[in-house]
């Protein structure tokens, strides 16, 4: 039997002597000690931490995150319906498993041309790993909101996620 352990240059005596004392009975002739180049340790940056990613995928999960903007007035003045806005949450949480809603009002403002617009909207958010199906609920139920609430749009961002 062979043992063949990397070391760099500079640990070559002390692994030899860890090796002698901790393997009794392995004569010391059959104890290889192959030359390791030092790697300098990874940085923490995001371009390091993606290689880390790529290098060891089971790690962390990659998943995208969602989050719906839902006015909570229609252009008339007039509140959308409380119905609504549950019913809405009951389809995510089907649709996805699960749903994280922020009910507190959020203040928007957006400008078309010379006019400031102003909007109360609440927060849905969800989590999955199935994007092309999230993508293709999303962009059906998009419309059905723009035509329901007489929208130009509705907001649905999509962000990168890692699930520890």
């Amino acid at each position: 039997m062979t043992v063949v352990i990397r070391v760099a240059d500079k640990d070559r005596a002390r692994a030899r002597g860890f090796l002698v004392r901790h393997s009794p009975g392995i004569p010391t002739s059959s104890l290889k000690l192959r030359r390791e180049t030092c790697v300098p340790q990874a940085s923490n940056s995001p371009k390091s931490r993606a290689k880390e990613l790529a290098r060891s995928p089971g790690r962390y999960s990659r998943v995208k995150e969602y989050e719906l903007y839902l006015p909570l007035f229609l252009n008339d003045g007039s509140p959308v319906s409380d119905q609504l806005v549950d019913d809405l949450m009951e389809r995510l949480v089907e649709e996805y498993g699960g749903c994280t809603f922020f009910p507190q009002p959020n203040k928007g403002m957006w400008k078309m041309a010379d006019v400031v617009y102003h909007d109360d909207i609440v927060i849905y958010r969800m989590i999955t790993a199935k994007v092309r199906a999230a993508r293709k609920f999303l962009r059906a139920l998009k419309q059905e909101l723009m035509r329901e609430l007489e929208q130009e749009t509705i907001l649905i961002v999509e962000k990168d996620a890692d699930a520890l």
